[in-house]
This record gives C-alpha cells, structure tokens and sequence, in this order.
C-alpha cells in the first residue's frame, strides 16, 4: 500500500486537507475503507490495460464524513520503461448526486399534482411535501388570478410540528396584488409564522 506523494489543489478543496498535511501519509487514511486502495490496487494489477476506470467508492474528509467518487488510476513507468508506482485521481460525485436528487423532487411535485382527485388536492400535498423538505412552518402556494394582476393564495400547508406554537390565521383564498409583490418577502419577514 502506498503514501501520498502528490496532492493538488482540486484534491485540497474537496476533502479539505493542505497537502503538506497527507504528503508522506499512507493513502488509506484518506478512505472511509481503508481496504479500499488494496482492492483497487488488485484491479489495477489485474487490469489488461494497466488501468482503472470509473470505480465508484468512498473518500472522507478532514472532519470524518463520507464523499462518494468516481476514482480512475494507471501505473507510473520511469524513462526505462520500469513500473515505479500508480497515480490515481477522482471525481467529485456530490454535484451529480445533488443534481439526481432534485430532479427526483421535480418529479415527485409533479406526481403529486398530476395524480391529485383535482386540482386543490394536488396543490394541497406539494404544500405538505415543501414543507416537510425544507422544515419550514408553513407554506402557501400562490397562482396568478384570470386578470393576471393577483396572486391568489390556492394551497396553504403549516407544519405540524410548529401548528402548537403559532397562532396565525393562514390566508387560503387570500389575494396579493402583482404590484406588491416586491414587498411580499418584507412582509413574511415580519408577520406570520417563522421557522423556529
């Protein structure tokens, strides 16, 4: 098993060590396994091509916590040809991840509304699940009226969890000029319900 003899900048940000901090220090400390290099060491060594591609595992961070990769890693040759090590990098998983995860969301959301018994029943539940997702107090969703100059409160969900503390009437039905729109975030900033 080897040490780390390099460490870039990209390999810093993302597990957020300095790199004069894991120069010199076996690479399995940087694993949440740390059997995970001598496994990927085996793929090399059995590899046809002297590579390994795609391999999906699990670095951790300076305070501990698991980041998923993508690792691909070849082996080092000096000018005689002689092989002298491996070099490895990998790829960052989390954006993917995230980007995966909200598109399961939009998809749910869009679930919830569609396959709603009507319209008021759909809007009803996404009121609930933004809630629940994002643990806030409460949620109300608004639609543009016919005249396209309010904003007609059609759905209101309160959190469950904070319904006890709050005594707030919650406006369903309720309109809101277009107009005053900008002022709407001053307004929940100092009346209603707020996340505790």
């Amino acid at each position: 098993m080897g040490n780390v003899t390099s460490f870039n900048k990209q390999a810093e940000d993302i597990l957020g060590y300095r790199a004069d901090e894991v120069l010199g220090k076996p690479v399995n400390e940087l694993y949440l396994n740390p059997k995970e290099p001598r496994e990927i060491g085996k793929k090399l060594y059995l590899s046809a091509d002297g590579r390994v591609a795609d391999y999906e595992t699990f670095v951790k961070n300076k305070n501990g916590e698991a980041i998923p990769i993508r690792h691909s890693s070849t082996w080092l040759y000096d000018s005689s040809g002689k092989r002298i090590g491996s070099v490895g990098y990998f790829e960052d998983l989390r954006p993917d991840i995230e980007r995966e995860r909200r598109i399961e969301l939009i998809l749910k959301a869009n679930n919830i509304v569609v396959q709603a018994e009507n319209m008021d029943v759909g809007l009803k539940s996404l009121a609930e699940m933004i809630c629940d997702l994002l643990d806030t107090t409460f949620c109300r969703i608004f639609l543009l009226d016919e005249s396209n100059r309010f904003l007609v409160a059609k759905a209101i969900s309160l959190n469950p969890r904070y319904a006890e503390e709050l005594n707030w009437n919650s406006g369903l039905g309720e309109r809101t000029a277009v107009s005053e729109w900008q002022g709407l975030a001053d307004t929940l900033a100092t009346s209603g319900p707020r996340r505790i």
